[in-house]
C-alpha cells in the first residue's frame, strides 16, 4: 500500500485541535512530509489510517524527520484517495484535494 502524509507547516497551523468533515481543507495549505509503502492485510481504508496513525505516533521510521501524526493532517493512500485525521476519526475528502 502506497501513502502520502501531508502536513500544514507550522506557521500556518492555527486551532486544528478541533478538525472535522466541516473543516475547509486547501491542499495549497499542506507539504508532503512522508512518502512510503507498506504491507498490510486490511482492504478498509479506516484499519489502513489508524495502522499508520500508530506507525506515525509510536513508531516513526528512521527516516521521518517531521511531527507525530495528529488531527489536522491529511494522508494520501493511492493515488488519489486522501483522507483527513479528525479529532474522532477519518475523514474522505474530495478527489481534488
Amino acid at each position: 500500500m502506497k501513502y502520502t502524509i501531508f502536513q500544514m507547516p507550522f506557521s500556518l497551523v492555527k486551532n486544528t485541535a478541533w478538525w472535522s468533515e466541516d473543516s475547509v481543507v486547501q491542499k495549497e495549505d499542506f507539504l508532503p512530509v512522508y512518502k512510503g509503502e507498506f504491507q498490510t492485510s486490511s482492504r478498509y481504508p479506516e484499519d489502513i489510517l489508524n495502522e499508520l496513525f500508530e506507525i506515525f505516533n509510536l513508531k516513526h521510521p528512521k527516516d521521518y524527520a517531521s511531527r507525530s501524526l495528529s488531527s489536522g493532517d491529511v494522508i494520501k493512500l493511492n493515488e488519489n484517495e486522501y483522507y483527513l485525521c479528525c479529532s474522532m476519526g477519518w475523514y474522505k475528502l474530495t478527489s481534488d484535494f
